[in-house]
């Protein structure tokens, strides 16, 4: 007979805790009197989230002629809700590094994530969803699994289990 064990509760400080400019930036990208030199304050604060900024808004996937230098230049082009995609990842990216769950290959979690975030996409645009929100929930559709793995280290080895065979 199995014994069935009670379910823990996840408490926020079981949980690495992201940056506070990453906070600071994802509540401000919600609130309506936050202007892009506003925004680029709080990002200026985290050198990464500013070096992956100007990383994203100058590259060919926007094609500006001239080079984006500008944190207030770069967060317009790329918008709100992909400025707080970006700090969440960022803060994920931060707290997970390589290793921090033994047997867990955090590169093929994050590939995975965005195949599923560009899929969400592709398919909001098809069915006339707002492309940004299909984004972000395709990019956290797995994000609960990350969760539980952080807690259970023992368990990462166990995904993925279904692409095995892509290696």
């Amino acid at each position: 007979m199995t014994t069935y064990q009670p379910i823990r509760t996840i408490k926020p400080a079981d949980l690495p805790a992201p940056p506070q400019a990453a906070i600071a930036i994802m509540r401000a990208c919600g609130r309506m009197d936050m202007d892009n030199e506003k925004l680029a304050s709080l990002a200026s604060s985290d050198p990464v989230l500013t070096a992956e900024l100007l990383r994203i808004a100058n590259s060919a996937m926007f094609g500006f002629s001239g080079k984006v230098q500008s944190i207030a230049r770069a967060i317009s082009i790329l918008g709100l809700r992909a400025l707080r995609n970006l700090a969440l990842c960022l803060s994920v990216r931060g707290a997970l590094k390589d290793g921090a769950i033994p047997g867990f290959d955090i590169t093929l979690y994050w590939e995975d994530a965005l195949r599923h975030a560009v899929c969400a996409r592709m398919i909001g645009q098809h069915i006339g969803m707002d492309t940004d929100e299909c984004f972000t929930a395709g990019l956290l559709q797995e994000f609960g699994m990350l969760v539980l793995f952080y807690l259970h280290p023992d368990k990462g080895c166990l995904w993925p289990v279904s692409y095995t065979h892509l290696t």
